[in-house]
């Protein structure tokens, strides 16, 4: 006998054997040589992945490939050979199948940390107001509604359209709509503490609206536009005006064009101007280019500012529109001055701007507010 395969048997030695049996079936050598073959089956041919069989003179020793499928296999007749892709997959020395490259998850990044899947598992766990749950090959991440006051939400599933939205009767607790929200002209009006506001009709007629603000820094003069029916009168209250050239008188003008233009024509106006201070003056002119609002000089010096008020009643009629007003201030003499007086504009017009300014030269400085006031 020579290595590699049978070359010589004795037929009646003890020691060769004549009969070779397998797991299905017994060869006997013939002509002194055993064939040994190899071969591959479809998976579940045999009872376990490899089989040996035997007929005349022929060992045969199959591998069966496992069928496609998903999940593990049942049994080994479930299982046979598999061939893997080197790509995706790597064995090791031992046999060992390790799966790599896109297919594989190795870790997973959060927004704080990392997870390792551990056992081939990765858990989906919700955090604050949020929910998983998980059936077959989907994961579904809700959530929770209402989201809560102290999660960033509102703790409501509904609001009443176009309501107005109020905080809860905690600092946590769900937000309160306002059942009603109100009718045209109505006004949000608190009930105090502990009680949610209400929508009610506007207070009787005389009520004060704030309409606009305008502060002077070095301007020729002071314009208010867009008088009209709205307010049965309009009031300015002045605030620490100063002019730019010490000693000069303040004075007033009107529009019927929105400001385009100021009328200015020599006999447009009359006044009369009573101002109480050393001694007493009065001024007053039957036709004027302007309204005179003071008549004994504002001071420029540190304190010497005028504060006052003024009111138009009824601009919008197309009527002689007066005004009338007083005033405190300090003159270029040091002395506290009260003027009051009023003006005419000598001809019927819809009035819907007016201006301040001064003799000559800018106003410095000086705040001016004005507010309109309902009939009714």
């Amino acid at each position: 006998m020579s290595q590699g395969g049978i070359t010589n048997i004795e037929k009646n030695d003890p020691s060769i054997p004549t009969q070779f049996d397998t797991e299905s079936g017994s060869a006997q050598a013939a002509s002194n040589v055993i064939d040994v073959v190899s071969d591959t089956v479809a998976n579940a041919t045999y009872a376990e992945p490899l089989f040996s069989t035997a007929s005349g003179n022929d060992i045969s020793y199959n591998i069966q490939v496992a069928a496609a499928r998903t999940g593990a296999p049942g049994d080994m007749l479930d299982a046979g050979i598999v061939s893997f892709d080197d790509s995706n997959f790597t064995v090791d020395a031992n046999g060992y199948v390790e799966l790599v490259g896109s297919l594989g998850i190795s870790q997973i990044d959060a927004d704080s940390g990392s997870a390792e899947p551990s056992s081939g598992v990765v858990d989906i766990i919700g955090g604050t107001g949020i929910t998983t749950s998980a059936a077959t090959n989907v994961v579904t991440i809700d959530l929770d509604t209402p989201v809560t006051v102290s999660n960033g939400g509102t703790g409501r599933t509904s609001h009443t359209a176009y309501a107005v939205l109020c905080g809860g009767t905690t600092t946590t607790a769900a937000q309160q709509s306002i059942a009603s929200v109100g009718t045209s002209g109505q006004l949000l009006t608190s009930n105090g503490a502990a009680a949610l506001p209400t929508f009610q009709d506007a207070p009787a007629g005389g009520a004060w609206t704030y309409i606009s603000t305008a502060t002077a820094s070095d301007d020729a003069s002071v314009n208010f536009t867009g008088l009209s029916s709205s307010y049965f009168a309009y009031v300015v209250l002045m605030e620490n005006v100063v002019p730019a050239t010490d000693a000069t008188e303040m004075r007033i003008r009107t529009s019927s064009n929105n400001g385009s233009s100021y009328d200015s024509a020599a006999s447009d106006y009359g006044y009369a101007v009573l101002d109480v201070t050393s001694g007493t003056g009065v001024s007053s002119d039957q036709t004027s280019s302007r309204m005179e609002f003071t008549i004994d000089g504002i001071g420029a010096d540190t304190g010497e500012e005028l504060s006052g008020e003024l009111y138009i009643i009824n601009p919008s009629a197309a009527r002689y529109t007066k005004i009338y007003f007083r005033s405190s201030y300090i003159n270029s003499f040091s002395f506290p001055c009260y003027t009051a007086g009023m003006g005419v504009r000598n001809s019927a017009a819809d009035v819907d701007a007016f201006q301040f300014f001064m003799e000559s030269d800018n106003i410095a400085s000086g705040t001016f507010k004005l507010y309109g006031i309902t009939a009714s």
